[in-house]
């Protein structure tokens, strides 16, 4: 125990704890001041994202260079709303004159809070742009060179190749409509849209098989790939998925070159470390939280869990990818139930069909970078014929089940449990501290469930639902009454914010739904809500 809780130890802590509460204290001091008071902006902007089309405007993410009446927002980051025909690409520099809003979103407990979906990346808010003006074209070499590969891809495939290459090769879902997004979230499977350590690993792979045809000498061979890895990493979208799985591969590669050997919790702990300093706010991003505790999982569960010798390769790789896929759904279930909602356990088998499809999505579309363009007819059908099946199995949704939002007290004595009874920590006395933990907040668990049950006070809830008005009303013998359901023409309320809301309430089933009156903003949702959540 002296070795866990020397004064080294617990002065690092004090004092990364420090920074991190000032750094975090300092960026919502920010958030709230640096546009108090602006209504209308005229800057120099920077294009930092890929153009995205709606039904009704185009937007991207530009960064202020100058300001000449506010110099206090240069450097920040907004959402730019325009509805000109001017081209404009990623790395352009704008003059642009517009007027700020704030972010609206829906201000109910368990909501998606897109207003801190936003701080993740630094964005302030949104600009609406009255006139633009290009100052200058992009001459980055990196953003060059990544518009040089889309416009490879969009020359030499369909529309729905060329959307999913850009996503799994690029980590660019701009052009992935909004409806293919929701089946992969419905199946399980949006981890596999995102770049992330099996995306790396197939990168290192194929630069390792190449590498090892050219170069013999260890080290240099180790730098290249090094460089490969770091270049791949400029010229994708950011993520924190792929930032983690980039910063850990070239930690892994530099361990091997100076030390021989490397350390999993070392290399994760830097990644965590170093995109926390980059932005605190990525702590709250839940592709932060699924991607390192997913890793962690995957390395600490499996070799507890692994207990079959098979030498069949078909079968075992079945029972790897289950391995793997329980191994990373153990750690990440709250977070998947509390962010989303719900669950799918088809997801197990499906990934299990889909992931060697993705390999062949990945490695064919790398070689398209690299092929020229009158041999891509070699790989052309390939490819197509992977696509259209990745994209028809990730349909397949059977047995997706609304979760009820668990309480806090009652994620902490899960992960206690799986700590205790599935990782199984080797010294006797943190298995004795850690059972009696987990009794103790069992009891108070069930004092306070039974607390809540006696409770028979009558309790009416607001919800936001912007358009139009909601209210959940609980009487004193807990019957559920759902008045009016609120709505935008465009947008499911019923979907997007009232099952999130009512499950994040414990509540999955309604006794009643009442309608004020039939206005459409007061009642075009409340069929969604009914059939949605009965059980």
């Amino acid at each position: 125990m002296k070795k866990l809780f020397n004064i080294k130890t617990i002065i690092l802590i004090i004092i990364v704890t420090t920074i991190g509460y000032l750094n975090i204290k300092n960026k919502e001091n920010n958030f709230k001041n640096k546009y108090a008071d602006i209504t209308k902006i005229e800057a120099i902007i920077k294009v930092k994202s890929d153009i995205k089309e709606s039904e009704y405007s185009k937007s991207f993410t530009g960064q202020i260079i100058k300001c000449d009446n506010n110099k206090n927002i240069e450097n920040t980051k907004l959402k730019i709303k325009f509805n000109t025909q001017i081209q404009v690409n990623k790395g352009d520099k704008l003059k642009i004159t517009g007027e700020y809003e704030e972010v609206n979103y829906y201000k109910n407990e368990g909501n998606f809070e897109f207003k801190n979906y936003l701080k993740k990346d630094n964005i302030y808010g949104e600009l609406v742009a009255k006139k633009i003006e290009i100052v200058k074209k992009n001459t980055n070499i990196i953003n060059k060179l990544n518009k040089k590969i889309k416009e490879k891809f969009q020359k030499n495939y369909s529309k729905q190749t060329v959307n999913y290459l850009e996503t799994v090769i690029l980590g660019d879902k701009t052009n992935l409509s909004d409806t293919i997004k929701e089946e992969f979230s419905n199946s399980g499977l949006s981890h596999l849209l995102a770049i992330s350590g099996m995306h790396i690993t197939i990168i290192i792979l194929i630069s390792n098989t190449l590498l090892n045809y050219i170069i013999k000498k260890y080290k240099l061979k180790n730098i290249l790939l090094l460089i490969s890895i770091i270049t791949y990493g400029l010229i994708i979208t950011p993520s924190s998925s792929s930032t983690r799985a980039i910063i850990m591969a070239s930690l892994h590669i530099i361990s091997k070159l100076i030390y021989k050997k490397d350390n999993f919790l070392v290399n994760i702990s830097l990644a965590s470390l170093s995109l926390l300093i980059i932005n605190p706010y990525n702590l709250i991003d839940t592709g932060f939280q699924l991607s390192f505790i997913a890793s962690i999982g995957i390395v600490t569960i499996i070799p507890k869990i692994e207990r079959l010798e098979i030498k069949n390769k078909i079968l075992k790789y079945i029972y790897i990818s289950l391995l793997v896929s329980l191994s990373a759904n153990i750690l990440i279930l709250p977070i998947i139930i509390t962010s989303f909602k719900k669950i799918s356990l088809s997801m197990f088998v499906i990934q299990i069909i889909i992931t060697p499809i993705l390999y062949i999505i990945e490695i064919l579309g790398l070689a398209t970078i690299f092929i020229p363009n009158q041999f891509i007819f070699l790989i052309k059908s390939i490819l197509e014929i992977s696509i259209s099946i990745f994209n028809y199995i990730s349909q397949i949704n059977f047995f997706t089940r609304y979760i009820r939002v668990p309480k806090i007290i009652t994620i902490i004595i899960y992960y206690l449990a799986v700590l205790k009874y599935i990782i199984k920590p080797k010294r006797k006395i943190i298995k004795q501290i850690l059972k009696k933990v987990i009794i103790l907040l069992l009891i108070i668990n069930l004092t306070l469930s039974i607390i809540n049950y006696t409770d028979n006070n009558l309790k009416i809830y607001m919800i936001d639902v912007g358009q139009g008005d909601s209210t959940l009303i609980i009487t004193p013998k807990n019957q559920t009454i759902l008045v009016d359901g609120g709505g935008l023409e465009n947008y499911d309320i019923g979907e997007k914010v009232l099952i999130p809301y009512l499950l994040n309430k414990q509540i999955k089933t309604l006794d009643y739904v009442m309608i004020s009156h039939f206005d459409r903003d007061h009642v075009r949702r409340n069929i969604n809500i009914t059939s949605k959540t009965k059980s």
